[in-house]
């Protein structure tokens, strides 16, 4: 037998109070709950779930490490093309771990670093900066002279927002002070 949709929010609602544990959620807070796939018996099926605000989805994707050793897995929803770029990455032997958050992918190589997948880009362009050197002691000290000529870059660019702010403000003062004196002089 099918499960209707009322049904479906119900049980997700259930999940997330008991497994996620977060008793205080309330079912309004989900927008869709539906199955995908026939029913078939004896047969898991997958749910797609729509929360009605981002911060919710965000807490509930938050709370997913609490489903350790449970048959549940919370993943996102990925387009097509991601989700296909996903697996190949995930089949990657230079990572320890793949992950995605908000559509993007990430991984963690042997050396616990940190990748972001960059956007339009391929595996191929992840696997060549996976296996980039990292800095070591020996190119640190260039690592750090392009971090402070970056951050000095940085300060530059804020001092001249700044300035451009002052004079911005200038500009209006002059001119509120024009005004002023346009209204005191004696009309002839």
């Amino acid at each position: 037998m099918d499960e209707t949709n009322a049904a479906t929010v119900k049980t997700v609602t259930e999940i997330i109070r008991t497994k996620l544990n977060w008793r205080e959620f309330n079912p309004s807070q989900i927008d869709v709950a539906h199955r995908i796939n026939p029913y078939r018996s004896n047969a898991d099926r997958s749910v797609i779930v729509r929360f009605c605000s981002h911060t919710t989805a965000t807490e509930v994707k938050r709370r997913r490490r609490n489903l350790k050793g449970t048959n549940i897995i919370l993943t996102e929803d990925l387009t097509p093309i991601t989700l296909e770029k996903y697996k190949r990455v995930k089949s990657l032997s230079e990572i320890k771990q793949a992950w995605t958050k908000e559509g993007e992918i990430f991984v963690k190589n042997f050396k616990d670093t940190v990748f972001k997948m960059a956007k339009g880009k391929g595996v191929e362009d992840l696997r060549h900066r996976l296996n980039k050197p990292q800095p070591t002691p020996s190119n640190m000290k260039y690592a750090q002279e392009k971090m402070n000529h970056a951050m000095q870059s940085q300060d530059l660019q804020t001092a001249r927002q700044q300035a451009r702010c002052n004079s911005r403000r200038a500009d209006v003062e002059t001119t509120d002070q024009q005004q002023k004196k346009a209204l005191k002089r004696p009309e002839m």
